[in-house]
C-alpha cells in the first residue's frame, strides 16, 4: 500500500544523461553512487557520473506520464492477446499434433482436424476432468478412424490452452466408453469448436501453428 500510495503521488523526472539521452520516469531510490528509476515497464539504475542534470515535472505532466504508459500497457496487452501467435506442432503421418490443457488442469495431446466441427475428446481425459461419463443429453453420433460409428456427448470446457494461447467456453465431444483405447488420435481431436476463434494457417516449413485471436 506504501508503494502504491508513492507512486500516486509522486512527481516525475526527467534524467538527462551525459552521452545525450533523455529518461522520464518516477526516482524511486537513490544512494551516493546511483539513482534507481521506475520507468514504467521496468527499473533502470543509472551512476552519478552518468547523469547530467534532473528536471522535476509538474503533477500535470506527472499524471500525463502515468497516463501514458498506462496506455502503452492495455496496448501491448492487446496486442500480446490478439496479435499472432506461433505454436510448436509435432507432425505424425503428415498430421498436426499439439499439447492443449483443458480447464487449466488437465494435459491431452490433440490432433488438429479442421473437419471436425467440434473439440473431441476421449473418455479417460473426460474422467480426468472429474466428468461422470455423461456430459449431457445431447447426443451427437461420430465416425472413428476406423469406420466405426459411436454416440458422443456435448459439453463445455471453461477453456482450452494450446501455449498459452486460450479460448474460453469451448463447446467438446466427449466419446462413449466403448471408444475408449480405439479412437486412432491420441487423447482427441482439435476442431473448429477452438480453431473457430482464430483465424489460423500452418506454417509447414517451420513447423508452427499460427493463431490469431478474433474479436468478440
Amino acid at each position: 500500500m506504501l508503494s502504491a500510495l508513492w507512486y500516486a503521488n509522486a512527481v516525475a523526472d526527467t534524467i538527462y544523461l551525459k552521452n545525450g539521452r533523455e529518461i522520464e520516469g518516477f526516482i524511486k531510490n537513490e544512494d551516493s553512487n546511483a539513482v534507481e528509476v521506475d520507468i514504467g515497464f521496468g527499473t533502470v539504475k543509472l551512476r552519478w557520473d552518468e547523469v547530467d542534470r534532473i528536471d522535476k515535472s509538474s503533477l500535470e505532466e506527472s499524471s500525463a506520464l502515468r497516463e501514458k504508459w498506462q496506455r502503452k500497457k492495455e496496448r501491448d496487452a492487446r496486442e500480446r492477446e490478439y496479435g499472432p501467435q506461433q505454436i510448436n506442432v509435432a507432425r505424425e503421418q503428415g498430421h498436426i499434433i499439439v499439447d492443449a490443457v483443458l480447464n487449466k488442469k488437465v494435459t491431452a495431446t490433440l490432433l488438429m482436424d479442421t473437419g471436425a466441427s467440434y473439440v473431441v475428446v476421449s473418455q479417460d481425459i473426460w474422467k480426468k476432468l472429474g466428468g461422470s461419463g455423461v456430459a449431457n443429453e445431447t447426443v451427437l453420433p461420430m465416425q472413428l478412424a476406423d469406420g466405426r460409428r459411436v454416440n458422443a456427448r456435448l459439453s463445455t470446457l471453461d477453456s482450452i490452452s494450446v501455449q498459452g494461447v486460450e479460448a474460453r467456453n469451448v463447446p467438446v465431444a466427449i466419446l462413449s466408453e466403448e471408444a475408449t483405447g480405439s479412437i486412432g488420435f491420441k487423447d482427441g481431436l482439435l476442431g473448429m469448436s477452438f480453431l473457430n476463434r482464430f483465424n489460423f494457417k500452418v506454417d509447414q516449413k517451420n513447423n508452427k501453428l499460427i493463431l490469431e485471436k478474433l474479436e468478440r
